[in-house]
């Protein structure tokens, strides 16, 4: 059979320019179609034959890479060379995602425990090793938990005070993910509700002009009084009704008239 008509029925998606030295259209690899193209100048045989391949693809650049560089050498027909590409993609994908039994068994109760959070499941990776979840407190407020797992175990990151954050990852970071995400809701919907509500007070009706962009670990603020005088305020995150740290900064004279 020609490679002509090989691949046609093999390759019905790629379509060739007249010459048959040029192919561009898509390749299926398992239940994928993925976009290619294909310069094969010594049609049918795949010497100097370059390719241009799927952003999905990219993963497997270097496995690509390695066989265009041996079918230069030693040259295939084109249909036999797509035939190895694809075997070879799918071979790729097969061992990147073999795991031993325990592996099988984490991933799996891990599936089964976030199956129980997944509507407030913001962003989760292909192999379920980072993930970020969010809260929405009473007052509108965004809240973001972010998780990543390897073999170390997990490791929390929280948009929180520095000195809650540093203990909320000590007690939860051996809590399954659900448990960590209900602590988590747990501290911005209940014990911090009123620091949250101090810091947006400061942020909506004051000229604040550090930090920039304050996010919720933020509980310091440093506010303009005047063009030659601020006042920087400290806020107690773990007492937030006590007295603020506070000290007015700027120029000399003015600094002594409003202390």
């Amino acid at each position: 059979m020609s490679v002509k008509l090989t691949m046609l029925r093999s390759y019905p998606l790629l379509i060739p320019n007249h010459d048959f030295k040029h192919w561009q259209g898509y390749v299926k690899i398992v239940d994928n179609d993925f976009k290619i193209y294909i310069h094969c100048p010594e049609f049918p045989y795949t010497k100097n034959v370059t390719l241009d391949i799927d952003p999905q693809l990219k993963k497997f650049h270097q496995d690509v890479n390695t066989l265009v560089k041996k079918v230069n050498i030693k040259p295939l027909k084109l249909n036999s060379f797509l035939d190895k590409l694809v075997n070879s993609v799918i071979s790729s994908s097969m061992a990147s995602l073999s795991t031993t039994p325990d592996d099988f068994n984490s991933k799996y109760l891990l599936y089964k425990d976030l199956e129980t959070i997944r509507e407030n499941m913001a962003d989760i990776s292909d192999s379920l090793d980072h993930m970020t979840l969010v809260h929405i407190d009473e007052a509108g407020r965004t809240h973001n938990l972010s998780i990543q797992i390897d073999s170390g175990g997990k490791y929390i990151d929280v948009d929180l005070p520095e000195e809650i954050a540093h203990m909320f990852v000590k007690d939860n970071k051996h809590n399954p993910v659900s448990g960590i995400y209900k602590q988590f809701c747990l501290q911005v919907s209940v014990s911090l509700q009123a620091l949250f509500f101090m810091c947006d007070l400061l942020d909506d009706q004051t000229s604040v002009l550090e930090p920039s962009n304050p996010t919720r670990k933020h509980v310091h603020r440093k506010i303009g009084l005047s063009e030659s005088v601020a006042i920087e305020i400290k806020l107690n995150p773990l007492d937030v009704y006590s007295c603020p740290n506070m000290e007015v900064v700027g120029e000399g004279m003015s600094v002594a008239s409003v202390q």
